[in-house]
């Protein structure tokens, strides 16, 4: 049967309208990737003993089971295929959420399209004769309601009663033998229309700063004065949403899903970006804006494209003219996991000429999908690690990643090898104390660096985290093996920080096409930063917001702001005062969970919100964010109740203090992992106190940052760090400039992850924060003048 008589056919039975609307593009959306098996990698085992060359399949009965990413009500399965004299299709039809559905047979001689649903045999299929040499057969695989119909080579060799409730994924395997498929498509009814045709019933304008009007049948902005999206009234939050668009030459708009009522969708929903430039990154046409780049570009600059969106559970998928752009469980990604799974559908007016038609939805039931596509899984080394930047309560558990330091002094010119660390592990920090010669990173006991470049140049040649420089940030993973080498370099130190993986975490060593970093995982850390920046927090988020009222606190007292029951975690905590109130040591704030005596955190507000003090503008940072007041992103997990409490210690009252939190509260799923979890601790020592150590804590925990009020008339270092009562090499320093990160004592300068603005130092060791089983203890040099300091800890509770 040749593919053009599939296509006649095809059009014929259901979708006769969807095919004459779509020009010369052939009917239905691809399953495949020319080289990638993108939407395929959902199940039990990593796909593996597959060949997929130009969207043509191929496997044995080595191959792994593939499952993929999308579940169907009515659908209609188009594809070639070919097997060897022993070879054989399974084409899986799993239910939803689970059980083993229908299997499906295709092979040569008897038994062709057998249909069984789990151990019943519903059709015994029919004898397909050989394929001549280089030919393959065709199938069409329908599902109309309570009738499952399968054809191979035009004739029909099954068809099968089913309840018209049910609703299948898909899933391929080949039992024996080797076998091929080519050109899979799907095709889905329509659905309702969403636009009339006529006018905008149905539709509004979010914000106001625009207006949209019905042009010729097809809906177009006609007056902006800012960005806006033109809406839907309802919500949805399963769907295939199909529409066509062409936009202006460099034009640049996008379509809204899941956004909440009040919601943004870059920020709460989600928002698929359309711009007619070239380009994979995070904002090219249908990215997921901001946190992850298409799988490929299909759109035509200058004509009418047409677009399917298919939202199902996590998974979020896109078309555009047949070809796969876009594919991925968002619970794989750092940010948008938190995103609503219901919300408006609508369309983005950002100044471009654009015009939309032919507007569809086809609703789906709710829930997640298969419950396979969630089932726990090896998360990659690199993943862990980045994730903590986005996701602070992930320092909370208790996961084998522990970190080091190596620091070295070299003299000027020659060789020096500045590191040799052993795998499973990533290189994340570079501290240069001035950057000269060239830098040579050798993987895996090669001979032949994978990175060689000049020193100033590192966070170009790496995968760089928030365009930081220095000290240069970045994820440089190595699965065995790790040199670092410097040639022709100045007499200077270096200071690096890496993290060692359990052995068993899955880890492939960089390399320039395939650097080892989960999709999505920079672009996504990098649009958070630029959020954080402005002051952008999540605005309509999923979790629980909690606001106390604005207090006056008198001198001398405390009040308490808020208090919550129970187990959960606090994802952040905003202050919400005047910036006067970080500019003394008088306003204190006071965390207290499980019920304890004491506070796990007690100290001035300004140690718990550096970032903020003497600054103005924009700030640069991964760990708080300023919007109506201070917030610090770092988690703070609870198992029987917290409470938090605000004391002035001026001699005036303070008036307005409020402070907010977003809380995910435990569920009876998830309530032992947080009660689980290591607690958030604090330890401010005040100036002048005249102990023998900058941070010290007891105990099994992480030591994540280190605040200090560098005093005016000394110098302060480090004599050294003891973890365990192991002395710790690379932690001896005559000042702390090494440890912030820039050279120069009292220069001011603002990092993602460190800075030091008018004597106040910060810095946040998110991606590599110190490790100890039983104790640790920075110790200052001997005659130092010591400031007022504050040290954060995770630490498990007794």
């Amino acid at each position: 049967m040749t593919r053009a008589w599939r296509s006649l056919a095809f059009c014929s039975i259901l979708f006769l309208g969807v095919c004459a609307a779509r020009g010369e593009d052939a009917p239905g959306r691809k399953l495949f990737l020319a080289d990638s098996l993108a939407g395929w990698q959902y199940g039990s085992e990593t796909p593996a003993h597959w060949i997929i060359s130009d969207g043509r399949l191929t496997g044995n009965a080595l191959s792994t089971p593939l499952l993929s990413g999308w579940t169907f009500g009515d659908f209609e399965l188009r594809f070639d295929w070919s097997v060897n004299p022993n070879g054989a299709w399974t084409l899986g039809l799993p239910d939803v959420p689970e059980g083993p559905g229908l299997q499906l047979t295709l092979k040569e001689g008897e038994g062709c399209g057998a249909v069984r649903d789990g151990d019943t045999t519903l059709s015994g299929g029919a004898k397909i004769e050989t394929a001549s040499e280089g030919d393959m057969h065709s199938a069409d695989i329908r599902r109309a309601g309570s009738t499952l119909t399968v054809i191979v080579d035009g004739r029909v060799v099954s068809e099968v009663s089913l309840d018209r409730n049910r609703r299948f994924g898909l899933s391929l395997a080949v039992p024996g033998g080797e076998a091929s498929i080519d050109d899979l498509r799907v095709e889905e009814p329509r659905g309702n229309p969403l636009f009339n045709g006529k006018n905008l019933d149905g539709w509004f304008v979010n914000n106001n700063k625009g207006e949209w009007k019905v042009d010729n049948g097809d809906i177009i902005p006609t007056f902006h004065t800012g960005l806006h999206y033109l809406r839907t009234d309802r919500e949805y939050a399963n769907f295939t949403w199909s529409f066509e668009y062409t936009i202006s030459k460099g034009g640049n708009s996008g379509v809204a899903i899941r956004t909440a009522a009040e919601g943004w969708p870059s920020g709460d929903g989600m928002e698929l970006q359309i711009l007619d430039r070239p380009g994979l990154v995070k904002d090219s046409t249908m990215a997921i804006y901001g946190n992850l780049p298409p799988l490929t570009r299909a759109d035509r600059s200058g004509e009418w494209n047409r677009v399917v969106i298919k939202a199902d559970g996590r998974m979020i998928s896109a078309w555009i003219n047949g070809e796969l752009v876009q594919q991925v469980n968002t619970a794989e990604l750092p940010e948008v996991k938190h995103r609503h799974l219901k919300g408006w559908v609508g369309m983005q007016d950002h100044g471009g000429k654009v015009r939309f038609r032919e507007i569809y939805l086809l609703e789906a039931p709710d829930g997640l999908g298969l419950n396979a596509w969630y089932e726990d899984g090896d998360e990659s080394g690199p993943y862990l690690v980045l994730d903590r930047l986005m996701n602070s309560e992930r320092l909370s558990r208790d996961d084998g990643v522990t970190s080091g330091v190596v620091s070295k002094r070299v003299s000027k010119g020659g060789e020096h090898v500045l590191a040799e660390l052993t795998g499973p592990g990533a290189l994340v920090r570079c501290w240069q104390e001035f950057p000269a010669g060239r830098l040579a990173f050798y993987f895996d006991g090669e001979e032949t660096p994978r990175i060689e470049c000049a020193a100033e140049h590192l966070f170009h040649n790496v995968p760089g985290i928030a365009h930081e420089e220095q000290p240069a940030l970045f994820c440089l993973p190595y699965a065995k093996s790790l040199k670092v080498v410097v040639t022709d370099p100045l007499e200077v130190s270096y200071r690096l920080n890496y993290v060692t993986f359990p052995e068993d975490t899955p880890v492939e060593s960089y390399s320039v096409h395939r650097p080892g970093i989960p999709r999505g995982m920079l672009p996504a850390i990098s649009y958070r930063h630029q959020g954080l920046g402005g002051g952008k927090l999540r605005q309509a988020e999923i979790y629980e917001r909690i606001n106390s009222e604005p207090r006056t606190i008198e001198p001398g007292t405390t009040v308490e702001m808020a208090r919550l029951d129970g187990a959960g975690i606090v994802n952040w905590l905003r202050l919400n005062t005047t910036r006067a109130a970080l500019d003394s040591d008088d306003l204190w704030i006071e965390v207290t969970v499980d019920g304890e005596s004491v506070p796990a955190i007690v100290a001035p507000a300004r140690f718990l919100f550096p970032v903020f003090v003497g600054a103005t503008g924009k700030v640069n940072t991964l760990v708080m964010t300023r919007e109506s007041g201070y917030a610090n992103l770092l988690a703070m997990p609870f198992g029987n109740g917290i409470s938090i409490a605000v004391r002035n210690r001026a001699s005036e009252p303070v008036e307005k203090v409020s402070v907010s939190m977003s809380l995910d509260r435990a569920t009876e799923a998830n309530r032992a992992d947080y009660a689980g979890r290591m607690r958030l601790r604090g330890i401010y020592q005040p100036p002048g106190l005249h102990t023998d150590a900058l941070a010290q804590q007891s105990g099994r925990g992480r030591w994540v940052s280190l605040v200090y009020d560098q005093p005016e008339d000394g110098v302060t270092g480090m004599a050294g760090l003891t973890i365990d009562g192991q002395e710790c090499e690379g932690w001896e320093m005559e000042e702390l400039d090494p440890f912030w990160g820039r050279p120069g004592e009292g220069e001011n300068f603002s990092g993602a992850l460190s800075g030091r603005r008018d004597g106040l130092g910060w810095r946040y060791m998110i991606m590599a924060p110190m490790s100890f089983s039983e104790s640790i203890h920075l110790k200052p040099r001997e005659n130092d003048k010591l400031g007022g300091r504050l040290a954060l800890f995770y630490l498990q509770n007794e």
